[in-house]
């Protein structure tokens, strides 16, 4: 794998946009082939895959939020951490039974992850961020169902949405991305 300089102050967003969903894409092709008995039903899987791409929706989603490279690669990390999650028990019973399955990100709950994960990464990193109707309308959701996942993400992520520098640096250094500038 080539090495990618990446300048996270600088880089232009909409090519951020690129790298992300091709890497999204790849795992998500991953893990679609893994049967779906493998894995938990939770809040974020649709009963349709969505037509829309996944580098289509983090382009809509960033032209009505103008969310920064640190918003999309943050979800990255979150994305990382909670496929992680070996024994995941949902936090609300009413998502799944509650048995004990690995948490999978595939073709039926990506666009529920990233719409629920650019909500928790643009609070938490932005100084402007917009209500979550908003984000709701952006993701094509009733508000309700974005209150709903949003939720699930963060406890997910143990409401830790802190992003070292550290971690950012050594999940792009597995994927071959490396920085060409210091940032803090």
């Amino acid at each position: 794998m080539v090495n990618q300089k990446f300048d996270l102050v600088n880089h232009s967003t909409t090519n951020t946009i690129k790298l992300v969903s091709r890497r999204i894409k790849k795992f998500v092709e991953l893990n679609d082939k893994i049967p779906n008995s493998n894995s938990t039903l939770t809040y974020f899987h649709s009963k349709h895959v969505a037509l829309i791409s996944i580098e289509s929706y983090l382009n809509r989603i960033l032209k009505y939020t103008l969310c920064g490279n640190e918003c999309f690669l943050s979800v990255l990390v979150y994305f990382h951490r909670m496929s992680q999650i070996q024994n995941y028990i949902p936090s609300f019973p009413s998502s799944c039974k509650k048995n004990k399955k690995p948490f999978i990100i595939n073709s039926y709950n990506i666009h529920r992850l990233l719409i629920a994960g650019i909500t928790v990464s643009a609070k938490f990193n932005s100084d402007i961020f917009f209500l979550n109707s908003h984000y709701a309308k952006v993701g094509g959701l009733p508000i309700n169902e974005l209150n709903n996942l949003e939720m699930e993400f963060l406890m997910l992520n143990n409401y830790d949405l802190h992003v070292s520098v550290e971690e950012l640096h050594e999940w792009c250094k597995k994927n071959g991305i490396t920085f060409s500038t210091c940032f803090l």
